[in-house]
């Protein structure tokens, strides 16, 4: 299903991919502008495929510009079992991305290590 609607003269380009079941859950990536958005798809297809299932990346995009905004990617994966642990970041060359979902253990974006969140 698409479906476009108008919005303070803007156009937004709306899309379900994905029947949401209890099974399927949310991975949020806030911040990903260390890399490019297609390094980004390869990091979270080899990092949290052998996890679970992908049913669908999102992430926003300005389609006038052709570019994607480096915040608010969503990942929805359904998990190979109920005890499958996932981690609270992905890592890549140059460093580590922090993820969020469902209980999930808090996780320091600036430090980049788990059993604390700082804001500052």
């Amino acid at each position: 299903m698409s479906k476009t609607l108008t919005y303070e003269d803007q156009k937004i380009d709306l899309y379900q991919t994905v029947k949401m079941e209890e099974d399927i859950m949310t991975v949020n990536i806030p911040n990903f502008k260390e890399i490019s958005i297609t390094k980004m798809v390869q990091l979270v297809i080899k990092q949290l495929k052998p996890l679970g299932e992908i049913k669908d990346i999102s992430a926003l995009c300005n389609k006038y510009r052709n570019e994607y905004v480096p915040y608010c990617m969503k990942v929805l994966l359904r998990k190979n079992t109920k005890e499958t642990e996932f981690t609270l970041f992905l890592d890549h060359e140059d460093g580590r991305i922090n993820i969020f979902y469902r209980g999930c253990m808090e996780a320091c974006s600036y430090c980049k290590k788990d059993g604390h969140w700082n804001s500052e």
